[in-house]
C-alpha cells in the first residue's frame, strides 16, 4: 500500500506537470497572437517638430499633410493620414527642378532619413519625405509593404503636382522603403526613376530567412492572419514581382557586407528588373551603416542627373 507521502508526490508532480503544460499553451497563444502583428504593425517613433538639421542649415520645410483610401480594417474604416516634410530648393531656381521622394525603412520615420537627404535639397532636387503609414505621424495601424502604401505616393504626387513639382520625380527608399518606391513606381507612370537601398527581393523569403526558430506551419499561420487583418497578399507584395512592372529606370543599390538582407537579395532585384537597370555595390555596407557609405550621395546623385526624365543639370 502506497505511503501517503508518496502519494503526495505524485499528486504534486502531476499538478506541476498540469501547470506546466497550462503556461506552455497560455505562451503559444499568446504568441500566436503577437506574430501576425509584428509582421504588419510598429511602434511609432515621435517625429520632432523642428530638427536641429533644420535649424543648423537653414532650412524651412512646409507641412506635408494629406488623406490616402483605407484600404484595409482599419477602425472606423477613416481615411489614412500621412504627413511629411517638403523642402523646396533655393528661391530663384528653375522652375523644372527634379522632385525626390525619400521613405524610411521599416520601423523608423522621415527623420532618420533627414540628414542623408539634405545634400540633395543642395544639389537641386526638391524633397518630400514622409512617414509611411503606421509610422512617425501618420496615421494607420498596419504596414503592408507597399500594397497599399503605393497608393499613399500617388496621393503625394497628386499633392505635388498642385505645387507644380511633379514634372520629374523620382523615388528613393531604404530597406521596406525599397520595396513602397518598387510598388509605387509599379504602378504610377508619373515617377520617373526609382532608387533602392538595401530592399529585399522577396518577402515571403525574408520572413523565412529572419524567423529561422520559428516552426513552419506557425510561420505560415502568421502570415495567413497578417494578410486576413491588412487585407493584402504577401506574395504579391514582394518588390522581387513588382519591379517586374517598373519600365522606368532603377538604381539598385546594397551593402555586399549586409547580412540582414544579404546581397543576393540586390542580385534577385535586378535581375527581374524589367527596364533600365543598374546596380550598385557599398563597400562595406551592412544594414545599418549603408547610408553612412563614403561617396553613396554623389553617386545617386550622377546616376540621377544621367536620366533623360530628371533635368537636374
Amino acid at each position: 500500500m502506497p505511503s501517503k507521502h508518496r502519494t503526495r508526490t505524485r499528486k504534486g508532480s502531476l499538478t506541476g506537470l498540469l501547470t506546466g503544460l497550462l503556461i506552455m499553451v497560455g505562451l503559444g497563444a499568446a504568441l500566436d497572437n503577437w506574430l501576425p502583428y509584428a509582421l504588419i504593425s510598429h511602434h511609432n517613433r515621435a517625429v520632432e517638430a523642428m530638427p536641429a538639421l533644420f535649424q543648423d542649415g537653414g532650412v524651412e520645410p512646409e507641412v506635408l499633410a494629406f488623406s490616402s483610401p483605407n484600404n484595409n480594417r482599419e477602425p472606423g474604416g477613416q481615411p489614412v493620414e500621412i504627413r511629411g516634410w517638403l523642402l523646396r530648393t533655393t528661391e530663384g531656381a528653375p522652375s523644372n527642378r527634379p522632385s525626390l521622394i525619400v521613405l524610411h525603412t521599416l520601423g523608423g520615420n522621415r527623420q532618420d532619413v533627414l540628414d542623408f537627404s539634405l545634400p540633395f535639397l543642395q544639389a537641386g532636387f526638391n524633397l518630400a519625405l514622409v512617414d509611411l503609414r503606421g509610422h512617425g505621424e501618420s496615421g494607420g495601424e498596419f504596414f503592408t509593404y507597399g500594397a497599399h502604401e503605393a497608393g499613399d505616393i500617388s496621393e503625394l504626387l497628386d499633392l505635388l503636382a498642385e505645387e507644380g513639382l511633379a514634372e520629374s520625380v523620382a523615388v528613393m527608399g531604404v530597406s521596406a522603403g525599397g520595396a513602397v518606391a518598387i510598388a509605387a513606381a509599379a504602378r504610377d507612370d508619373r515617377i520617373d526613376a526609382v532608387v533602392t537601398l538595401g530592399t529585399f527581393a522577396d518577402l515571403e523569403e525574408t520572413i523565412e530567412a529572419q524567423t529561422p526558430m520559428l516552426p513552419g506551419f506557425w510561420r505560415r499561420r502568421a502570415v495567413a492572419r497578417a494578410e486576413s487583418i491588412a487585407q493584402f497578399d504577401v506574395a504579391e507584395a514582394s518588390p522581387v514581382r513588382q519591379i517586374t512592372e517598373v519600365s522606368v529606370p532603377v538604381l539598385i543599390m546594397h551593402g555586399d557586407r549586409d547580412d540582414y538582407i544579404p546581397p543576393e537579395n540586390a542580385e534577385q532585384l535586378f535581375e527581374a528588373a524589367a527596364g533600365p537597370k543598374e546596380t550598385y555595390w557599398i563597400e562595406g555596407g551592412t544594414h545599418t551603416n549603408m547610408l553612412s557609405g563614403e561617396g553613396l550621395r554623389s553617386q545617386i546623385i550622377q546616376w540621377l542627373s544621367n536620366q533623360a526624365t530628371i533635368p537636374l543639370f
